[in-house]
């Protein structure tokens, strides 16, 4: 059995900076939920880097499809990945086995992961998913340009509500 049900978007040569993440197979860090701290307290270091990265974002969800994906994909590809170990899922109590949560991850291309940069590690994983629902955007154009809308809503949303986590503004 094919280990990809579904092709992986084909860079064209017009693909702009994105045309290396699209190669990519598309995937998904995700902190485990032990892991999500209650209180997100960044290094002052790395506020700025996190309010830069928040507010390109942000602007990035004003554009046409196309340019918001090229900045997003753009901001994710100057993301240093954070260091960080594989994540064990932990099935107590879940009518699951760690081979089934294993298998769903690796179906669904999620990566469970813990580190010491979590506030990285969110911002990363929000880029990733504005990025696959972007790009799902412009190779669907027939999506209700309504869905769309509340899509993008969503993410400045998310956008804000990491910021305020991070202890960061964006003036837009």
């Amino acid at each position: 059995m094919d280990d990809q049900p579904w092709p992986s978007p084909a860079p064209r040569a017009d693909a702009g900076p994105d045309r290396d993440w699209l190669a990519q197979d598309a995937v998904l860090d995700l902190l485990l939920p032990e892991a999500l701290a209650p209180v997100m307290a960044p290094e002052e270091h790395d506020k700025a880097r996190l309010q830069y990265i928040l507010c390109e974002a942000l602007e990035a969800f004003t554009l046409h499809y196309p340019e918001c994906r090229a900045r997003i994909a753009a901001l994710l590809g100057n993301m240093e990945k954070p260091m960080s170990d594989p994540g064990i899922v932990d099935v107590s109590g879940l009518p699951l086995t760690s081979f089934h949560a294993n298998d769903y991850d690796r179906y669904f291309r999620v990566n469970r992961i813990t580190t010491a940069e979590p506030a990285h590690v969110l911002l990363r994983s929000f880029l990733q998913v504005a990025l696959s629902v972007t790009d799902l955007f412009c190779r669907a154009p027939h999506l209700s340009e309504k869905a769309a809308k509340a899509q993008f809503d969503g993410f400045e949303v998310h956008a804000r509500l990491l910021a305020r986590c991070f202890g960061v503004e964006c003036a837009r």
